[in-house]
């Protein structure tokens, strides 16, 4: 909870935690500090969950002054009395960490407390990246550790945990894959819409390090695409909204692209759109993704994280090699002649999504968690 209040690398852990609620067990939050609480959050703490907030990035242009004064306080905080003291001091039977595959890297006086401390630990990874090593060799070490503390490490994608383990030069032995939810209770498939003018989604924080929708900008920017019938609507928000709003002037489609902001009607979203694109340069497993299946719509993806052990080229959609303008760029080309085909391709994707989705994600987490002996 870095950069937004709220993702979808939330959900998960606050599914889990919902579990545990019902059950009258104490549920206590370590988070990052990001101002007002976003509803999600308000509503868990109403069901008894209780936050203690870490410290935030101070803010660009912080004064040299306060910003000694303020991380001076930090690093006394964290160093003489922990950023994670608040949720250890009742002394509880269950850790989970959730983060990326790396970040636990990060966070060493939470390790320090696992090694030392009687609690069962669990970590969650929600992200991984491919095309370069992020981690130094030391920070590698830690990241073992970890993983061999932990009772369990649980990834979203089969492909995030090849790449670990690659990363790390080791086989995570006590590795499982495990789904996400999705933010909708009605999971039957949308009538395909009929458009005139063709409707395309890019659906996720608007962060393009992560998201690149500024490829698929690229692509939709060349000659041939900017005379064809299309509009791309993108929802979310995050730090680069104004960087792409900049970019669709620079490649004159302004006309052709609407920032929605974020939306919480996933199925409306999907009643009006047709294609879901997602060249991401980074990922886990979308939620947009699985919503959009289950929705009945097709989508373009870059080779990255899950995505392909839910989309199969040709089949639920279209998959770009690389993560690279060209290489989407073909993929998007396939998906435009092949129109005609994303209605019946829906279909396939919505089959798929009911067969690998997992209806009660925070349930089944929470039964691993309750389990003597995960490994």
């Amino acid at each position: 909870m870095a950069r937004t209040p709220w993702g979808g690398s939330e959900e998960l852990w606050a599914a889990t935690a919902t579990e545990a609620l019902k059950e009258g067990h104490e549920v206590y939050l370590s988070a990052l500090d990001t101002g007002e609480p976003h509803p999600k959050l308000q509503r868990l703490m109403e069901k008894g969950l209780q936050v203690s907030y870490r410290k935030k990035a101070l803010p660009p242009g912080t004064g040299i002054v306060k910003r000694v004064l303020v991380l001076g306080y930090y690093y006394i905080q964290h160093r003489l009395l922990g950023a994670y003291r608040k949720v250890l001091k009742p002394g509880p039977d269950i850790v989970v960490y959730s983060g990326t595959c790396y970040s636990i890297a990060k966070d060493r006086r939470l390790l320090q407390e696992m090694r030392t401390g009687k609690a069962r630990f669990f970590i969650i990874t929600q992200l991984n990246e491919e095309v370069i090593r992020p981690i130094s060799d030391e920070e590698a070490e830690v990241i073992r550790q970890a993983y061999r503390k932990a009772e369990r490490v649980f990834f979203v994608s089969a492909r995030n945990l090849q790449t670990a383990q690659r990363h790390l030069c080791t086989t995570v032995e006590n590795a499982k894959v495990i789904r996400n939810p999705v933010n909708m209770e009605e999971k039957s498939p949308l009538p395909f819409p009929v458009n005139t003018t063709v409707q395309m989604a890019m659906v996720g924080n608007l962060i393009t390090l992560h998201k690149g929708q500024d490829l698929a900008l690229a692509v939709l920017g060349r000659p041939e695409w900017k005379q064809r019938n299309w509009q791309l609507n993108l929802y979310g928000d995050g730090s680069d909204r104004a960087y792409l709003e900049r970019l669709c002037d620079y490649y004159g489609i302004r006309e052709k692209v609407v920032f929605h902001g974020r939306v919480s009607d996933i199925r409306g979203l999907w009643a009006v759109n047709q294609l879901l694109l997602m060249p991401s340069l980074i990922e886990g497993m979308p939620l947009a993704i699985v919503e959009a299946m289950l929705c009945a719509r097709p989508a373009v993806v870059t080779d990255i994280g899950g995505h392909k052990e839910w989309i199969s080229e040709g089949k639920e959609g279209f998959v770009a090699e690389a993560t690279s303008v060209d290489s989407l760029g073909n993929a998007m080309e396939r998906a435009w002649q092949a129109r005609d085909n994303w209605e019946a391709m829906g279909r396939a994707a919505h089959e798929r999504a009911i067969a690998q989705y997992d209806p009660q994600p925070g349930k089944t987490l929470w039964e691993i968690l309750l389990e003597k002996e995960a490994h």
